[in-house]
């Protein structure tokens, strides 16, 4: 053991020995300065095989904290991809709402009546009452008997205002009685809420009533609470019976009833009467 130590200790010393007769040389002289190059060759390899357990322990040093780092990363794209998704879909939604918006506005196109437009708040889960709350009240002009259309067709009426708030009964309400006619015959009936269900019912018609399966019927304009022309319901049903004296018809209403979001109040034109016009000026008087 002892020899051994020995050894090493004279190893060192002739190496320290060689190193400081080189460095002597090389700061003194100019006999190792075309050995330099050769050296430096020689000594890169070595110096990067010397590097190597290092860069590896600072890679290893360094992994957990890029682990941490791509997770951040990787958290902060999964928030701005559904960030980007939910902005998509408000888009989305915004765009469906003007078209129904539009489509809704267009169903008055073919009157110079006044609307406003009503937001619903609540329906009544009541299945013998098809009523419903809408956003608009007295404040806004609200009455009592005031027509509510969709897109489609016809709603109902408004059966009570509050000030901010108002109920609106559809057309299928039990309480609900609408003056139609058919668009093909020109046939004048009733059209009574059932109360249950999308169904209109149309009854006291005589068997040989000019009514068919199919055909359309639109608000007549009789007892001045509905205006002339707008669609209410398509015929779906006529069964005549010997046993019954009259015929039994069902329809189906037009408007949306399942999946009102939105709906038109409807201020009807006041038709301009003789005492609206001004008296025409006799030219011969002037």
């Amino acid at each position: 053991m002892t020899y051994g130590i020995g050894r090493s200790r004279t190893r060192f010393v002739v190496l320290a020995l060689l190193s400081l007769v080189l460095m002597g040389l090389d700061t003194y002289t100019d006999s190792l300065k075309q050995t330099r190059p050769i050296v430096g060759l020689i000594v890169v390899p070595v110096h990067l095989v010397a590097m190597i357990p290092g860069l590896i322990l600072a890679r290893a040093n360094s992994l957990p904290l890029d682990v941490v780092r791509l997770q951040q990363d990787y958290q902060a794209l999964k928030e701005n991809r559904l960030l980007l998704n939910s902005r998509l879909q408000r888009l989305e939604a915004i765009e469906a709402e003007n078209d129904r918006l539009r489509s809704l506005l267009s169903a008055t196109g073919y009157t110079p009546d006044e609307v406003l437009l009503a937001e619903v708040v609540q329906v009544n889960v009541d299945p013998y009452s098809r009523t419903l709350l809408i956003n608009r009240g007295t404040v806004e002009g609200v009455y009592e008997g005031q027509v509510a259309l969709d897109a489609n067709g016809l709603l109902g009426q408004v059966v009570r205002s509050g000030v901010f708030r108002s109920t609106v009964a559809l057309i299928t309400d039990s309480t609900q009685a609408i003056p139609v006619m058919s668009v093909r015959s020109g046939l004048h009936v009733l059209a009574y809420g059932t109360g249950q269900g999308n169904a209109l019912t149309l009854p006291f018609l005589e068997p040989t009533a000019n009514l068919r399966e199919g055909d359309v019927l639109v608000t007549s304009g009789l007892g001045q609470r509905f205006p002339r022309g707008y669609p209410v319901a398509r015929v779906t049903r006529v069964v005549s019976s010997l046993e019954e004296s009259f015929l039994r018809v069902t329809a189906l209403p037009l408007a949306q009833l399942d999946s009102i979001s939105e709906l038109l109040l409807l201020w009807p034109a006041k038709p301009v009467v003789p005492s609206d016009i001004p008296p025409k000026e006799d030219p011969s008087s002037g």
